[in-house]
């Protein structure tokens, strides 16, 4: 597994695949097994990740990783309701774990049951509330609901901790513009604009 995931970050993907393969054959072992998985997943060799999760499944039942990767299967075939259950099933057996309550947070946003979402952000909110991924969520569900001001409010006196180009720092911009500080939010634009001039 170690061995597979270095050749991954040297951009080795056909070595990595092939240490994996002699990793599943040398015996059961979950770490490897979900690494493998969650690379199939990646490049998007969704019928090999789905055999390596009915492994999974089989040599640990029960198991945090084949349980999350349940989910995200089923969100990565677009099949909302079953990755929603399969979620669902992760944070009923390991409540409090923040990954499986985003992951389902955002399959709520994606079937529209956004305020379903924000009630678990909030949640994840309390467990974890320096979370980057779990404030990214946050603005993003209000900046659907259209609560521009308390976006504004939340993220006033912060500009010097948003990079320019970033998700905050554009949700940040729209705020002011939607709240008329048209001014601010061109400053902010064009910040971004120069951050990134060919996005």
């Amino acid at each position: 597994r170690i061995r597979a995931e270095a050749q991954l970050a040297l951009g080795e993907e056909d070595a990595a695949a092939q240490s994996f393969r002699k990793g599943m054959a040398a015996g059961n072992d979950i770490g490897l097994a979900a690494a493998y998985a969650r690379f199939l997943l990646v490049t998007d060799d969704l019928a090999g990740a789905s055999a390596i999760h009915r492994r999974m499944a089989a040599m640990a039942p029960g198991n945090f990783e084949a349980m999350v990767l349940a989910g995200d299967l089923a969100s990565a075939r677009g099949e909302v309701d079953q990755a929603i259950a399969a979620y669902r099933a992760v944070l009923k057996a390991f409540p409090g774990r923040i990954a499986p309550m985003l992951a389902l947070a955002n399959q709520y946003d994606a079937s529209g049951r956004i305020d379903d979402a924000s009630k678990l952000v909030e949640q994840a909110e309390k467990i974890a509330p320096d979370d980057p991924a779990v404030e990214a969520l946050k603005f993003q569900l209000l900046s659907e609901k259209g609560e521009w001001d308390k976006i504004r409010l939340a993220l006033q006196g912060r500009e010097s901790e948003l990079e320019p180009g970033t998700g905050r720092q554009m949700t940040y911009a729209e705020a002011l513009l939607r709240t008329g500080h048209a001014e601010q939010a061109r400053l902010l634009f064009k910040r971004a604009v120069l951050a990134l001039p060919g996005n």
